[in-house]
């Protein structure tokens, strides 16, 4: 990418090369970024299909501060094969000019199909880390992120509002917070139009995320075209958080909607240090199963020493039982 920068051009992230990188974008398959910090401004950078970027060691974009209530810094918008190796992402929260808005995202994927982010670090965004949705032409489909590294952004993580086969491993997410949900993981879709199935998490650890650090709210997708979710999460840690994990409800006046189908299994979950381990909505009748299996709540004293809540988890297995469509095993 180098070759595309303009002469002269200096290496400290100090200068806004926004056009020269879209250009490099726009002419390659594979790019890959220069070891060193690139200033980029607001209006982000519009990847394409059937390409790849990889970011060297020492590479990073630095987002310009801007007074934008929606801004994206990578996006992918009804894309097929797309594959970003090491992005490290840092957007502008602490110089952001204003306090409107909450949708800031470090990247977006809408509507595309067959991405791979592989080792994401994304931090100190307005929003989001990494939001996930579909387009007025497609759904977003076969999703892997791997190894995220995911810190300091102000509302979510990752937000899933809409997707099919997307596959979370081994991400750390920590310290969301500054406006709600401040999920270290939010599974949440708009409306009777979005999708949510074949939604995998597995090996994460959510720390620190001052809403939740998994939520899943289904609330507004029950309408008239009948729906499917499918939702496992797998040995994941959640520690310090004000919910451990938000399974939330639906709406009374949505029984005479369409069903939605399918299951949501939580395996393998650890909850340390949360104010409400888990907190489970009304209503579950009108939405997929809700399956807990080998799922621990945990304190820690005063010395670090961990303790197991075992009364805790009796009251909880207690106070679901009588719950329609849930399960604790």
């Amino acid at each position: 990418m180098e070759k595309n920068l303009p002469e002269g051009f200096v290496t400290d992230g100090s200068v806004d090369y926004s056009s020269a990188v879209q250009d490099a974008i726009d002419k390659h398959a594979i790019l890959q970024f220069p070891p060193f910090p690139i200033l980029i401004n607001e209006k982000g950078l519009k990847l394409k299909s059937n390409s790849t970027i990889i970011f060297s060691r020492n590479s990073k974009i630095l987002l310009k501060s801007n007074s934008l209530t929606h801004y994206s810094v990578l996006n992918l918008i009804d894309l097929e094969n797309v594959n970003i190796f090491y992005p490290t992402i840092i957007g502008d929260r602490k110089s952001h000019f204003g306090n409107s808005g909450e949708w800031g995202m470090g990247i977006t994927i809408k509507g595309s199909k067959n991405v791979r982010l592989i080792y994401p670090n994304i931090s100190s965004c307005w929003g989001d880390g990494i939001y996930i949705t579909h387009s007025k032409r497609s759904s977003s489909e076969n999703i892997l992120i791997d190894h995220a590294m995911l810190d300091y952004n102000r509302r979510n993580g990752i937000t899933i509002i809409s997707g099919q086969n997307v596959k979370i491993t081994n991400a750390i997410i920590s310290n969301t917070h500054g406006t709600l949900p401040m999920s270290g993981i939010d599974i949440e879709p708009n409306d009777n139009k979005s999708t949510v199935n074949n939604v995998l998490i597995k090996s994460s650890y959510l720390f620190n995320n001052g809403g939740s650090g998994l939520q899943l709210g289904l609330s507004r997708l029950p309408g008239v075209s009948r729906k499917t979710v499918n939702v496992q999460i797998e040995d994941t840690f959640v520690e310090m958080s004000g919910f451990g994990v938000v399974v939330g409800g639906f709406k009374k006046e949505s029984i005479n909607d369409a069903k939605v189908q399918g299951v949501i299994k939580l395996d393998g979950l650890t909850v340390l240090n949360a104010d409400v381990p888990i907190k489970l909505g009304n209503h579950n009748s009108i939405g997929p199963a809700v399956q807990f299996r080998k799922v621990k709540f945990l304190n820690s004293d005063s010395s670090g020493r961990i303790l197991s809540n075992f009364k805790e988890i009796k009251l909880f297995e207690k106070r679901i039982s009588s719950k329609e469509n849930v399960s604790f095993r």
